[in-house]
């Protein structure tokens, strides 16, 4: 029987018996479109290049069926076993695959958007190159799937089984990932831009160098995820939970910060630093003390810690009278030194009234609290409310090359562990004092211990307010 016999035969099967058994029969090129085709028994089929537009494979029995480039537009699949099934390039736009089989399947280049693949299994399914653009993906399971070079704007991804899934180089921009298991999945390189990934479990994931700018990670899962060279600006993470985390290189606020210990950092102490952040101006290696580098660095660090509703502390050493008017009204604390505070104000510094009114300079320039470190004079601190001297401890000076950084490591301590703003600059000076005894700077600095009973020997109290 000729070949167009044979499958003008089929087609009269179907029409009569939409239940036929065409396991193994080729229906290549054939016309179905909207046709009844229910409970089907298509398994190992031909159907490649088959007009199904439309048509009613509800419960229908596809695997392992061949089906490249057929046309399944607006198909009703739902429920149909589409397991190893090679759907490579075909159009499912707008398609009903909710709890479709389809593990093992091939759905490479397929078109697949708007279609409903809410609940489907899709273990270890083959997506590369499809497009799944405002696909509703919601609660499927995705174990093992690959999503090499998928295009997934605007995907409702919430909830799904991503276990092992491989999005590397995958477009995931505005992706509803909304609690989704995504736990030792490969995003390398995927772009994540303004993401919703609330509680989702990212544990063991690889982020490495992925774009997750604007994304929302609030309550998220992070441990042992791998995040070398990321890219977090303006991202939400409140709440989020890291640990041992991968890190080299990571970028907030457009600022890439390198650490000189590569390897497993907790985020989690990173970010009880970013709640008191402590921005160093301190002048590129090659640049002129006026250089604008680590002036624009600090402004972009400061409106992430800004954005997050962090504090702010600036150290703007070296001095310099060239910050950036834009930074000011980011800095709820600026520490400078005598110097520094006469190069910010424009005037010289030389007692407790000339600090007074350079103070009162920044303020008017935007910062919320200046504290400035007068050596032997102790330090004045100004806030918008109240005004008090902290005296400074007499120690016998050995090296104060670390005497800035002491102060400000002790504001930051202290703040951090919740201390009012006056006993914390108090424990500030007590640091600092501390720091000059010694030659060096990280030898310099105290224990908790040694801070402890410095200020017991010296019988601390907190000093008066002065309005």
């Amino acid at each position: 029987m000729a070949d167009f016999e044979q499958k003008a035969l089929f087609l009269t099967l179907i029409s009569v018996h939409k239940n036929a058994n065409l396991a193994g029969r080729d229906l290549s090129g054939l016309d179905l479109h909207d046709m009844e085709l229910p409970l089907a028994r298509l398994m190992k089929a031909n159907c490649s290049q088959t007009n199904l537009q439309g048509a009613n494979l509800e419960q229908a029995m596809l695997s392992a069926s061949k089906l490249e480039a057929a046309n399944l537009q607006e198909a009703n699949l739902k429920q149909a076993d589409l397991e190893k099934a090679n759907l490579t390039a075909a159009k499912l736009n707008r398609a009903q695959l909710a709890y479709a089989i389809l593990d093992d399947a091939i759905l490479k280049d397929a078109d697949l958007t708007e279609a409903d693949l809410s609940e489907a299994s899709c273990q270890r399914t083959n997506f590369s190159g499809a497009n799944l653009e405002q696909t509703n993906l919601n609660q499927a399971d995705l174990t093992g799937a690959i999503f090499k070079d998928v295009k997934l704007n605007g995907a409702d991804l919430s909830g799904v089984e991503l276990q092992r899934a491989d999005f590397s180089n995958t477009d995931l921009s505005n992706v509803n990932l909304n609690e989704a298991k995504l736990q030792n999945a490969n995003f390398v390189g995927a772009n994540l831009t303004k993401a919703t990934l609330t509680k989702a479990d990212l544990t063991g994931a690889d982020l490495s160098n992925a774009t997750l700018i604007g994304a929302d990670l609030t309550n998220a899962i992070l441990i042992d995820a791998k995040l070398d060279g990321v890219n977090l600006t303006k991202a939400t993470f409140k709440d989020a939970k890291f640990g041992n985390n991968v890190i080299e290189t990571i970028t907030l606020g457009g600022v890439t910060i390198r650490s000189k210990s590569p390897g497993k950092i907790d985020l989690n102490q990173i970010h009880l630093i970013v709640a008191n952040l402590n921005i160093q101006e301190e002048t590129p290696s090659g640049s002129s003390p006026a250089s604008p580098t680590s002036a624009t660095a600090s402004t972009a660090a400061a409106k992430v810690a800004k954005q997050s509703g962090v504090t702010v502390i600036l150290d703007p050493a070296p001095a310099r009278t060239d910050l950036p008017t834009a930074l000011y009204p980011l800095l709820d604390i600026v520490t400078p030194n005598q110097v520094e505070t006469g190069q910010l104000a424009g005037f010289p510094v030389t007692d407790l009234e000339t600090a007074r009114k350079a103070a009162t300079v920044l303020q008017q320039r935007g910062v919320g609290t200046v504290i400035t470190k007068l050596g032997k004079q102790g330090a004045l601190c100004m806030t918008l409310t109240e005004t008090f001297e902290i005296p400074a401890f007499p120690v016998q000076a050995v090296d104060t090359v670390a005497a800035g950084d002491a102060f400000n490591g002790g504001l930051a301590a202290g703040l951090a562990a919740g201390m009012p703003l006056r006993e914390a600059t108090q424990q500030a000076a007590a640091v600092a004092a501390l720091s000059v005894t010694k030659a060096g700077a990280q030898p310099s600095l105290p224990t908790r211990a040694e801070l402890d009973a410095f200020l017991k020997k010296h019988g601390v109290t907190s000093p008066s307010a002065d309005s």
